[in-house]
């Protein structure tokens, strides 16, 4: 059986833009990024102790893009370029583990904010997000821009015929 070899390139564009618009819009604020929120399980609490049932239980548990802490208040923000409906549906469960984040329990008494940043318009999703006080922010620098239109070309003629070219290409030379 031939391995194979994965020759995707992850860009990590989301991380990027929640990371230069935090840093564009909370200039005093203390930025955390990729945040875990909820407890780990109580059992394992008692088990190991609550540090180490934090570090043990990080891979399960559910990750913002980014949190910032303010004086007066905490402001949960998730990025997406395409799936919007699929970040407000994410800080709606982001929301309720805040309250129950050991890491966060020090600004429990600030108010929460929850903000969906995109390059997109949104439609639909802008009537959820009033629904669940929630903002959406469009933030659209050039490199997103130019990103939306090149995905957007895969779907023409001319980029899926250069999709069949480039698998052609990789297989001929062994990756399959």
């Amino acid at each position: 059986m031939k391995k194979r070899v994965n020759t995707r390139l992850n860009r990590s564009l989301e991380p990027r833009l929640v990371a230069e618009w935090v840093v564009q819009t909370f200039p005093h604020g203390t930025p955390m990024y990729r945040v875990p929120l909820g407890p780990p399980p109580d059992q394992l609490r008692q088990e190991i102790g609550l540090d180490a049932a934090l570090q043990k239980w990080r891979p399960w548990r559910p990750e913002v893009d980014a949190v910032v802490i303010e004086k007066d208040r905490l402001t949960l923000v998730e990025g997406k370029i395409f799936k919007v409906l699929d970040g407000i549906a994410k800080l709606i469960v982001y929301r309720a583990l805040v309250p129950y984040t050991p890491e966060l329990q020090p600004y429990a008494n600030l108010p929460l904010r929850s903000v969906m940043v995109t390059p997109k318009p949104p439609y639909y999703e802008k009537i959820i997000a009033d629904a669940f006080g929630m903002e959406v922010v469009i933030y659209r620098p050039e490199w997103v821009l130019q990103t939306v239109e090149e995905y957007n070309k895969r779907w023409t003629a001319e980029g899926r015929l250069e999709t069949q070219r480039r698998k052609d290409f990789l297989k001929t030379v062994g990756f399959t």
